[in-house]
């Protein structure tokens, strides 16, 4: 089974980042697959229901996601 975790706040100051990181690192010791995603390095274009799907990043994004 793969694995994805996401880390969604955007701020810079973000406390919930960190446990994000440990989710993986403990998944890892597992072993298990993971992916790690971090939004806030991610600009995602805001979803309109159409255009925004036809984005790079959705199309980076989307498969990671199907996968997991």
């Amino acid at each position: 089974m793969k694995h994805l975790v996401i880390s969604c706040s955007l701020s810079p100051k973000s406390r919930s980042r960190p446990l994000a990181q440990m989710a993986v690192e403990r998944l890892r010791a597992r072993p298990a697959e993971v992916d790690f995603l971090d939004l806030a390095k991610t600009q995602l274009p805001p979803c309109d229901g159409g255009a925004s799907n036809g984005a790079a990043t959705v199309r980076e994004v989307t498969p990671r996601i199907t996968e997991a």
